[in-house]
């Protein structure tokens, strides 16, 4: 017996030829979908609404600094009181409605953001979502100090189409290399795409602002949002 598989081997053992798998959306496990379609495999199937979440891999919410899918799902169930889960389930009251934060998303190959800082300081109660094919070098991994930030390194294309679908406008606000493809598809998910005057790309944005002036742009999606 395996000392590392535990009731694994047992339930192998004496349930053998007498198992029936279940469909991967009841036990999606977090944290192999970069390394699946990295190294291709071939009987990975990736389950965008997974029915059970299984935190089976070294990325624990709980003790992880990067950002993976549903890694701030496992903290909403974390803070609820069990009295409300238990309400829930037996429909005594109607769950409880959180509003949504407004969310900007931003798929960069450089850690250089215009005016990300003020940004983010301007517009604390908005989640800033920041997504890279690659990791993220020391002044991107900074920005994680701000608490409605979210780092996405190491990020697939199944991924950033649901960053992008999911949020509110798109920020074309990264210098050294704009990432023409995923402004095209902010354009055709209808999503409002802003930009500085200094930014490539700017062309595909729906308002262009000045870089010496970001307080406009922090106008504009308040404002946009009432």
């Amino acid at each position: 017996m395996h000392p590392f598989k535990g009731d694994q081997t047992v339930i192998n053992l004496v349930c053998e030829n007498k198992i029936k798998q279940l469909d991967t959306i009841f036990n999606t496990q977090i944290g192999h979908e970069r390394h699946a379609i990295k190294e291709g495999w071939k009987e990975y199937n990736f389950v965008p609404f997974p029915k059970i979440i299984h935190y089976s891999t070294y990325k624990k919410p709980w003790n992880s600094e990067q950002q993976f899918r549903f890694k701030e799902l496992w903290w909403d169930y974390n803070t609820l009181d069990y009295s409300d889960i238990i309400a829930n389930h037996f429909k005594s009251i109607p769950p409880k409605k959180s509003e949504k934060p407004i969310e900007c998303f931003t798929l960069t190959d450089s850690q250089d953001l215009e005016q990300i800082d003020y940004l983010v300081q301007s517009l604390p109660n908005y989640i800033f979502r920041i997504s890279a094919y690659s990791g993220f070098g020391s002044k991107a991994l900074k920005l994680q100090e701000y608490p409605n930030v979210r780092l996405h390194p190491f990020s697939f294309n199944t991924e950033i189409l649901e960053l992008l679908k999911k949020c509110d406008f798109y920020l074309n606000i990264n210098h050294e290399g704009v990432v023409f493809v995923i402004l095209n598809r902010a354009k055709a998910c209808q999503k409002t795409i802003v930009s500085f005057d200094n930014i490539d790309g700017r062309e595909h944005a729906e308002k262009i602002f000045s870089a010496s002036n970001p307080n406009e742009m922090v106008t504009y999606l308040l404002m946009k949002n009432i």
